[in-house]
């Protein structure tokens, strides 16, 4: 819950600071120079997320949604005296006041090319990589073949260079629709990813990979040693851990793996390090990856083909690791920290790269509705 310490006054600049109840530690907000929109007759009724893509359709989806997650779009009622978060479930009423934060609608409502030539060197540099990274694109989808050591998104520790920071240079000339990323790949991991050129083909695709069995992805990753059971479903739940420091790790809850292998070192660390095993935890995420060995250097090391039918966290990482005992070759999260040395003979400087790849991705296009795949060659 966000409670406001300081009142706004309409007309004039205000500063608006909310501090977070949810966290273990404090987290303060602050909203300098605030629009107000005034709700008209016309859109009473209408979703909050649709009023904004009218109000404001330079804003990308996904940080509309960022927006109302964080409690940062505020609603008068009609009956009420202070600003209340907006509920992303609120319907609008004719006479409420949103405010928005100024700033934000500024920076995102520029020309295109006036925010592009604000980039620094090296973001320029990653975006003419972006542009020929294409592996597909029409109207309202664009799919890239990601490259390594590219974040999806920003972060604390990540710098101004990530795909949401230069998706910008797949907007249509003549379109006001920003954009948006619909799924992500962890920055070590390479191959095809997904962005929705338009605000219509981002709901789609937000409602296909939220609903199960709509999108079909396939990856492809290196692993040492080869799994002894040459295919399987690895159905491992798992848990997010955050640790004092803000790093976080992901680790196995409990056991109920086709095939079963007995559980790892790094799990029982795991479980040490926070106390004893999580099953039934609140936090608990139900995970399961279908694997197949496409080719093996005999027992040493393979070639695996990986589903994933849930769509969690380092989940392919972890389950390699911790479920079949056979980590990536070149995860230091969940692996080895170095590889075997015939593995390292072979790839030599190549086995510090994670080798995981995103190499097909079916889906549903969200304007015609047929299934359109796109692959990602290594």
């Amino acid at each position: 819950m966000l409670l406001p310490r300081s009142r706004f006054v309409f007309g004039r600049t205000v500063t608006v600071r909310c501090l977070s109840m949810n966290s273990e530690k404090s987290e303060t907000l602050e909203l300098d120079h605030v629009v107000e929109m005034v709700v008209q007759g016309n859109e009473n009724d209408v979703g909050v997320r649709n009023w904004l893509g009218k109000r404001l359709p330079a804003i990308p989806y996904s940080l509309a949604e960022k927006l109302l997650r964080k409690k940062q779009i505020r609603v008068v009622t009609s009956t009420g005296e202070e600003p209340v978060p907006i509920s992303h479930r609120h319907r609008m009423q004719a006479g409420e006041k949103v405010l928005i934060p100024k700033d934000l609608i500024k920076s995102n409502t520029q020309p295109q090319q006036q925010q592009q030539d604000k980039w620094s060197e090296p973001m320029q540099r990653w975006a003419k990589v972006l542009k020929s990274s294409v592996i597909f694109q029409d109207d309202h989808v664009v799919a890239i073949n990601k490259p390594f050591d590219l974040p999806s998104q920003g972060g604390e520790k990540i710098g101004s260079c990530h795909v949401a920071a230069l998706i910008s240079v797949f907007r249509s000339p003549n379109s006001t629709d920003q954009p948006t990323l619909v799924h992500r790949l962890d920055r070590e991991t390479t191959g095809a990813m997904l962005i929705a050129k338009t605000r219509v083909a981002a709901q789609g695709l937000h409602r296909a990979f939220q609903s199960s069995g709509t999108i079909d992805k396939s990856y492809l990753a290196f692993v040492a040693p080869t799994p002894k059971v040459s295919s399987g479903i690895i159905n491992l739940p798992l848990k997010r851990i955050v640790f004092a420091n803000g790093d976080d790790r992901i680790v196995v809850c409990s056991e109920t793996t086709e095939p079963s292998p007995k559980k790892s070192k790094a799990s029982k660390a795991n479980e040490a390090e926070t106390g004893g095993s999580s099953g039934g935890s609140d936090n608990e995420m139900k995970a399961i990856t279908k694997y197949r060995v496409v080719n093996a250097a005999g027992s040493s090391a393979a070639l695996l083909n990986l589903h994933p039918k849930t769509g969690k966290k380092h989940q392919i990482r972890v389950h390699l690791a911790d479920g079949l005992h056979c980590p990536i070759v070149g995860d230091r999260k969940y692996g080895k920290r170095l590889e075997p040395s015939h593995v390292h003979t072979f790839l030599g400087s190549d086995c510090n790269k994670l080798h995981l790849h995103s190499y097909q991705i079916t889906f549903p296009h969200p304007i015609h509705r047929r299934m359109v795949t796109v692959t990602a060659p290594l």
